[in-house]
This record gives C-alpha cells, structure tokens and sequence, in this order.
C-alpha cells in the first residue's frame, strides 16, 4: 500500500481531523477508488499510517483521538499506576493503541504489537518502523498453544476489526502462547496488556501464567464483546475469573467511570453492549 503525495495527503489529514459537513458522504464516494492508499499523520511518537478505508479513523478525527473516552483512562492508569513499563498490544490490527500508548505514556519502554491478520500486519510493520519507540511487530496470533490454526478474516478490507481465529481449524497462521513468544525477552518488571482478539481472551490467559506472574505490577485493557462472548458461549466473568486464577486483579469500566461488584453478573449491572474494561494487577 502506498500513501499520497504530499500535498494531497495533507489535505486528507486535514479532511480526517475535521468536523466538516459532508465529510461521511465524500468518504462514501471516494473509499473504494482509495482503498489502496494510506494516509500519513505526524505526532510526537512519530509518522502513523492509517488504511484510507476504515471508516473508524475518519470518525475519530484521525488516530491520535481513536476512541478517547476509553483509552485516555487506559493511559492515565498506566501514567497513574505503573514506572517504566513494556507494552504488549494482542490483537494491534495496524497498531493505533501502541501509537497512543506511545504518544501518552512516557514511561514506555518497549512495544510488541501481535497481529495475525497479513493485510494489517503490513501496515502495522510500517508503522513499527516508523515510530520514534523501540517497537516491534510480530504476524502471530496469540491464544493456548503453540502451533497453527485458522485465522477467519475479510481480505477486501485492509483492516478487518472482526477477524478471529478458530483453533479447531486447519490453518496457515501462526499461533503461540504469551509466555513462548516472550520467553526468550527480558521484560521490564511492569507490563500494561491490551487485549482484543475476537474471541480468544480466556485462552490468551491459560498461556501467559508465566508472565502475568512474573510481572510486578500491570494494567490490563480488556475488551468485552457481548456478542463474541455469545459466540462462544463464555460469560463476561469467564473472563474475569482467567485473570484472577492467576493473579488479583481490581477492575474498572473507563466508559462508565465505574468500578463493579464482582459478586453480581457483570451484564445485570451495565448495559449490554461493547465495554474496554481496565484491569489493575
């Protein structure tokens, strides 16, 4: 993929960041014709490619404020919570919460960004190597085992949010544990852990024992998708209870700017609907 000249892609930034009327229409006409392009934004982290047509960026007036009202608590708990810190981002599609992370959190030390989809792994490499961050990408899934397995995803789109790995399905993609992906890196002793991975939360957790345990402090941002959830018929505290199997962990709904009585179902308290929920350790 290839992104604009200059002046062309400083009109589309500018475009992107804006509230101007007519923005969704002119995206609607123009996204195919586009699709194979990038559009370049500059931060303080450095130079962040996001795909022409992904609708998400445009909403959010670009990626430096992708979804704020959830990640901006997730930074401040980081900045709040933890020293010097490594980022691990499990499902980095082109790696927008590793930028953000990087653009907010001075004490990040290093980034490993794991995704399994190739189209947005490209994307995520160039950002990698465009960010003034050590930061590395890695095209692995992560879930229970170390092996292969099938990664189901829409290929006519450059950054499929809804991608999922089937792990009873022969497949190409490379899957492993937390703790073998990591085994052979030194990590720093506080970890902050982005998960969003479609499906395979509960299953990231059987395989990262080693390293959640070893850590001394983490801050965990977990997404909790009813419908995934559904899907795969585990409960929001399946998820809960994977966590603190391992270690104790206190939890927090940034959305809502509210903790949660783990004795009650978490759905009986909130809305049913799509929640980032923030995890100390």
């Amino acid at each position: 993929m290839k992104s604009f000249p200059g002046l062309l892609n400083r009109f589309f930034v500018w475009l992107q960041r804006s509230d101007i009327k007519g923005k969704y229409s002119f995206y609607k006409k123009t996204k195919d014709f586009f699709s194979d392009k990038l559009i370049i934004h500059d931060s303080a982290a450095g130079k962040f490619a996001v795909p022409y047509d992904q609708w998400c960026f445009w909403q959010t007036r670009g990626p430096a404020n992708y979804y704020l009202e959830e990640l901006a608590p997730f930074c401040s708990a980081i900045n709040d919570y933890l020293g010097e810190f490594d980022f691990i981002d499990l499902g980095a599609d082109v790696g927008v919460v590793s930028h953000l992370v990087a653009n907010n959190c001075c004490k990040n030390q290093v980034i490993y960004a794991f995704e399994p989809n190739p189209i947005s792994f490209k994307i995520l490499e160039k950002n990698s190597q465009s960010s003034l961050n050590r930061f590395l990408a890695i095209n692995k899934a992560i879930s229970s085992f170390n092996g292969v397995a099938k990664f189901i995803f829409d290929d006519s789109v450059k950054s499929d949010h809804e991608g999922h790995l089937e792990i009873n399905r022969t497949g190409s993609t490379a899957v492993s544990t937390l703790d073998n992906a990591l085994q052979k890196i030194t990590l720093n002793s506080d970890l902050a852990i982005k998960i969003d991975v479609e499906g395979q939360e509960a299953e990231i957790f059987k395989g990262a024992q080693s390293t959640l345990k070893k850590c001394e402090k983490a801050v965990i941002l977990l997404e909790i998708h009813p419908d995934t959830l559904e899907r795969d018929r585990l409960t929001p505290e399946d998820l809960f209870a994977a966590v603190e199997s391992i270690r104790k962990c206190r939890w927090y709904v940034p959305l809502l700017d509210k903790t949660f009585d783990r004795s009650v179902p978490f759905f009986e308290q909130f809305p049913i609907q799509q929640y980032d929920l923030i995890g100390y350790i």
